[in-house]
């Protein structure tokens, strides 16, 4: 769900940039006509001021969907247009407000240049394909920073986003980065008045402005370390932010635009002190939405009259965060789809508090339902009031109260009010945790009713709200380990490696959307060894195509492990939630090679058997491996096997293998040319994904195993041909439910490798 903010700025809209006559400002954003080709009508401008020289490009990647046309156009007339362009197609991208943003058929790409002799002003317009809304980013490329921009505050060069109603009421906050190309840049962008000067923050006297993003005291705003980012750029080339480089994000709310006005903010790209020199890329993350004749976006009614909306702003007695946990977890839609105490959901400060939250609307409505999305220990809402912030008006809701064991977790909370005559926008719960003894958390609340122009209720009871996702089982049964002198893992997911003496392998295990892994590894003598919250694995990162950005985070778990035996020997790696909550992971294993000793048959290659337990089935996340080279010479080759150890054969005589991702005609099953990818290993080094990688991903109802059921799948990984060696890692991308007392999986037990047809 997205973040609404509260930082205030005063003085913000200040510099008014004069556009060229090709351009209209429209009440659903900018208009540029394509020569021999659409209109623009919902376009989103950026005016650069490029210097002579110079060649930059802009390439827009639409996010969600999103279908970008591009535009661009100088001070004479001149127009250039572009949509679904080939050399964009194989950009992507992972940052902080975006996660990952696959590569696209449909982006656009312009390069152009500046030929005359001074600085000149050029626009680049991005709207949507059909004038269709949605969010992209805009990767501009080519710039640097040079002696010759001077020291001043206003030096740098200046980048104006024409803030517009479509904008705005897409409800996406514009966000700024500026990423060094060379290690020698160290970036600094500012927010300029219209005097040239860096706006300053009300009180405290400091600049708006960013120097290193995730550094509070050098970065104004919220913003986060862009060392696990990366973007795309020409010829193929990736490139990663680092600790130095900047964003900046500038809510709605703070820069103070009332809905169908219009203007500029001006970021400057300079570097720090004015004394560090290079190139650099801009990356815009932007949102055009359909404001309608009147400038503001009205949620839509249903064919039976009614309105439902999301909240649009969320504040109350206390929240356990600034961001995670925090009031804004609970406005918009509902995005935590498993029983959890997940970042993702409002939590008050303490487990055990008489807390309210108020959550407000955009449009007020006769109110004739409230649907309340509990995610963690339903069971402390004592009652549910309805008002009007702008007459004060309330409305008390009688049996508003959800008692422990009424609403399942995650689940839906319903309040039906009849025969309200009383118009309201606002919904605010009352909570006494006492009563659970734990925090009762909440996602997202749902207002339905009848707009001002559809009368009064009347009485009438809309549908059920629409169902989340199913709830996940809070009994299905995983592996089980008893760590020496901790805790009791019960829902873990185990995968087996049949490990070469030598050897030292490494397991790290990283969480998704707050989940919090533990790891255990044992052996056949019964030895085992957990770990949680390992120093050595909180830089772990990775940007897979089933998982999008999995950030870093200080609950990653690690273990290494080595086989001084004489022969080969079965390692059983177990993941289990902390507390043994539910949720998503990654589980990463370095230190594998692909070797002349492994043979050249099909049953050839290092096996690494999953358990597939109910309570993996039960997350809903069907199982992904990665093979991904370490060395260029050797091409991966995963294969499932039979109990013969022979590879799994389709209907057709194919094998169920994978060669290269992406390629349809050598990888089984859906995949993605990995070449966009990256996962983090030891030693703070990240690995690059490649085209001859290999991911498969086997779907639950192609696997054909019963709720309840269970079994193992076996790949082995091995090179194509069996004629190209060197190391390499795996990943496994899994979920699991939440522990619970039906009869666990025997940990000891060993059942025969098998794949399931």
């Amino acid at each position: 769900m997205r973040s609404i903010y509260r930082s205030v700025i005063a003085g913000l809209l200040l510099l008014i940039v004069s556009v060229s006559f090709v351009v209209q400002a429209q009440t659903n954003g900018v208009q540029v006509q394509c020569p021999g080709g659409p209109t623009i009508e919902n376009g989103v401008e950026v005016v650069i001021n490029m210097r002579s020289g110079f060649t930059y490009t802009a390439t827009a990647i639409g996010m969600n969907g999103f279908d970008p046309v591009l535009a661009v156009y100088d001070a004479s007339g001149t127009v250039l247009c572009n949509d679904d362009d080939s050399e964009a197609a194989s950009y992507s991208a992972s940052l902080p407000t975006t996660g990952f943003v696959p590569a696209s058929g449909t982006s656009a790409q312009m390069p152009f240049f500046n030929g005359g002799s001074g600085f000149a002003d050029i626009s680049l317009v991005v709207g949507g394909y059909n004038n269709l809304p949605g969010e992209f980013i805009l990767v501009l490329e080519g710039m640097a920073v040079t002696s010759a921009d001077g020291t001043g505050e206003g030096s740098g060069d200046p980048f104006s986003v024409h803030m517009t109603p479509n904008m705005q009421a897409s409800g996406v906050p514009v966000t700024a980065y500026m990423i060094s190309v060379t290690n020698a840049l160290d970036p600094l962008m500012k927010v300029m008045d219209d005097n040239n000067e860096v706006v300053t923050v009300t009180n405290s006297g400091d600049w708006v402005a960013c120097d290193d993003a995730g550094n509070n005291s050098l970065c104004w705003g919220q913003s986060q370390d862009l060392s696990n980012s990366y973007v795309s750029r020409t010829q193929g080339r990736q490139l990663p932010g680092g600790p130095l480089d900047a964003m900046m994000t500038l809510p709605w709310d703070s820069l103070g635009i009332a809905p169908g006005d219009e203007g500029y903010v001006t970021w400057r790209m300079s570097s720090s002190g004015n004394s560090t020199f290079g190139d650099y890329l801009v990356v815009f993350h932007m949102g055009t939405g359909d404001t309608g004749n009147s400038g503001t976006t009205s949620p839509p009614v249903s064919s039976d009259g009614l309105l439902r909306q999301w909240a649009s702003d969320a504040s109350g007695s206390s929240q356990y965060g600034e961001s995670s946990w925090s009031f804004v977890q609970a406005a918009g839609a509902p995005d935590t789809n498993a029983c959890g105490d997940f970042t993702t959901a409002w939590a008050s400060a303490t487990s055990t508090g008489k807390d309210t939250i108020t959550l407000e609307y955009s449009q007020a409505v006769y109110p004739t339902q409230v649907n309340i999305y509990e995610t963690y220990n339903p069971g402390s809402i004592v009652r549910v009031e309805l008002m009007n912030t702008e007459t004060g008006a309330t409305v008390n809701v009688p049996a508003s109260a959800d008692p422990p064991g009424n609403t399942e977790c995650p689940g839906v909370f319903t309040v039906d009010i009849s025969g309200s005559e009383t118009l309201v926008n606002a919904v605010t719960i009352y909570l006494d945790q006492t009563i659970g003894g734990n925090w009762n958390e909440i996602d997202a609340v749902e207002l339905v009713g009848r707009p001002a122009s559809g009368g009064s209720t009347g009485g009438n009871t809309p549908p059920p709200a629409t169902q989340p996702p199913p709830a996940i089982g809070m009994t299905a049964p995983g592996v089980q380990v008893q760590c020496p002198g901790g805790p009791t893992i019960e829902n873990g997911v185990e995968v087996v490696i049949n490990m070469r003496t030598g050897f030292t392998y490494t397991a790290t295990a990283i969480g998704l959307n707050g989940f919090d892994p533990i790891l255990a590894v044992y052996d056949n003598s019964g030895t085992v060894l957990c770990n949680d919250d390992d120093p050595d694995a909180t830089s772990y990162s990775a940007s897979l195509p089933t998982t999008g950005f999995v950030p870093a985070s200080g609950t990653s778990a690690q273990m290494p492990f080595f086989n001084g035996g004489s022969g080969f020997a079965d390692i059983s790696l177990v993941v289990g939630g902390y507390n043994n909550l539910p949720g998503e992971f990654i589980l990463v294993l370095e230190g594998m090679a692909v070797t002349s000793a492994d043979g050249t048959g099909e049953g050839s290659g290092d096996p690494f058997s999953v358990h597939m337990t109910p309570n993996m089935q039960a997350s809903g996340v069907p199982v992904t491996a990665y093979m991904i080279s370490v060395t260029s010479a050797l091409d991966p080759l995963m294969k499932v096997m039979d109990d013969n150890n022979n590879v799994v054969t389709l209907d057709n005589g194919n094998w169920l293998a994978c060669d290269d991702a992406g390629n349809n005609s050598l990888c089984w099953g859906q995949s993605q040319d990995l070449s966009n990818s990256y996962v983090s290993r030891t030693q703070g080094r990240q690995l690059p994904g490649g085209p001859l990688d290999a991911m498969m991903t086997l779907p639950w109802d192609y696997l054909g195993i019963a709720p309840g059921d269970e079994g193992y799948v076996t790949w082995r990984m091995s090179s194509s041909g069996n004629n190209t060696f060197g190391d390499y890692l795996v990943v496994f991308h899994m979920g699991t439910s939440a522990g619970g007392p039906l009869g666990q999986t025997n940990a000891n037990h060993r059942l025969t490798p098998h794949p399931f047809s």
